[in-house]
């Protein structure tokens, strides 16, 4: 297991890129359950990951230090999440200054001081941040995908429009137009479509809104993704 193996989210990554060497080189510096592995030097010092069994028979680079708690004291899922935390990021600190290089060793790990509450609260601290940490990545995940569509859409917007094969059509601002893009955003407002709006739907109202907005109509209304409000 190489650094560059784990993903930004501390799991490993399964591609065609691993590393494969003898179990008799492997055996200094093979894996167990709850082995927690730290990077020395480079762009990606004092990333850490928590290796786990389900990964299989395993063995880390030279330049990664591998730490094993005293599980009665120190459990390997409260250590993780300890070093994803700004506390943890402020000693990191702290060492790059004192040095002239990006630079932790393993006497520096060693001395690192964490505050470890009893087994019973780490337990329950893992449990809570597992459950919270999970809802926060379905909401980003969502996002995500969310800003790719609209990326997406983005760059078929300009490419119809650069092409030809759509033109501008500008909004007229007569009174009669006016009054008939504020009833049409008022028969929409608070239905299931307004919830649902296509993405150049969505653009196309926040054009009318800002419209609307300047010419002092409407106050309230506004555009966000494929909702209205």
């Amino acid at each position: 297991i190489r650094i560059t193996d784990i993903t930004a989210d501390g799991k490993l990554k399964d591609d065609e890129n691993n590393q494969y060497i003898s179990d008799t080189i492997a055996s200094e510096y093979t894996l167990k359950d709850g082995d927690v592995l730290f990077a020395r030097s480079g762009g990606t010092v004092g990333k850490s990951f928590l290796f786990r069994k389900e990964y299989g028979q395993c063995a880390f680079a030279g330049y990664l230090i591998k730490a094993e708690c005293n599980q009665k004291v120190l459990l390997p899922e409260y250590l993780i999440y300890y070093t994803q935390s700004s506390l943890y990021n402020l000693w990191k600190n702290m060492i790059f200054i004192q040095a002239t290089i990006q630079n932790i060793g393993a006497n520096k790990y060693s001395n690192m001081e964490i505050p470890i509450p009893t087994i019973a609260e780490q337990e329950s601290i893992v449990e809570h941040l597992k459950t919270k940490c999970s809802q926060i990545d379905q909401l980003i995940s969502l996002k995500e995908s969310k800003i790719e569509k609209l990326q997406q859409y983005k760059r078929s917007l300009i490419y119809e429009y650069v092409t030809g094969k759509k033109e501008v059509v500008w909004l007229d601002t007569d009174f009669k137009d006016i009054k008939k893009q504020y009833n049409e955003l008022k028969a929409l407002w608070g239905t299931e479509k307004s919830r649902n709006l296509s993405d150049e739907e969505a653009l196309r109202y926040q054009d009318v809104l800002e419209l609307l907005q300047e010419r002092g109509y409407i106050m309230n209304l506004r555009v966000d993704g494929a909702n209205l409000y």
